[in-house]
Order: C-alpha cells, then structure tokens, then sequence
C-alpha cells in the first residue's frame, strides 16, 4: 500500500523505523 501513500506520510514512516532501529541498536 506504500504505492498509494505520498511521500510525506512515507517519510514519516521510514523515519519512526530508522529511530527504532536506534533505540535498539541494531543500526
């Protein structure tokens, strides 16, 4: 569904995973 999400809201969402994987260190 990421095809029908504009770039803003994909964004969002690979910046809410990149802290993620921070906060666990697995970067």
């Amino acid at each position: 569904w990421f095809n029908d999400c504009n770039d803003d809201i994909r964004r969002c969402c690979n910046n809410a995973l990149d802290r993620l994987y921070e906060s666990f260190g697995w970067q």
